[in-house]
């Protein structure tokens, strides 16, 4: 199997948390999550490929993903609440 180790810049991600249970089922977490980021639509200048990251989350024991979001205000403190969280700004 081949590995492609890489760098990434900073940048501001919702996540979909940790998931046990590997579910990419609709209603599972991972489902629900590629639901949700697939709706988005980046301005072009924000449409890079890949924009979202699924990974192993050893410590949580779980799948993860992230998802890069555009840019937003640095003067901003804003939470995303419920299922995804992350912090914008």
């Amino acid at each position: 199997m081949d590995f492609r180790i890489i760098s990434l810049p900073p940048f501001t991600a919702a996540t979909s948390g940790p998931s046990p249970a590997f579910d990419f089922s609709p209603e599972g977490v991972l489902g629900k999550f590629n639901a949700y980021f697939s709706s988005i639509k980046p301005s072009p200048r924000d449409s890079f490929m890949p924009r979202d990251f699924l990974f192993f989350n050893r410590e949580k024991n779980g799948l993860e993903w992230w998802y890069a979001l555009e840019p937003v205000s640095t003067t901003c403190n804003h939470r995303l609440s419920g299922l995804f969280e992350a912090t914008l700004c």
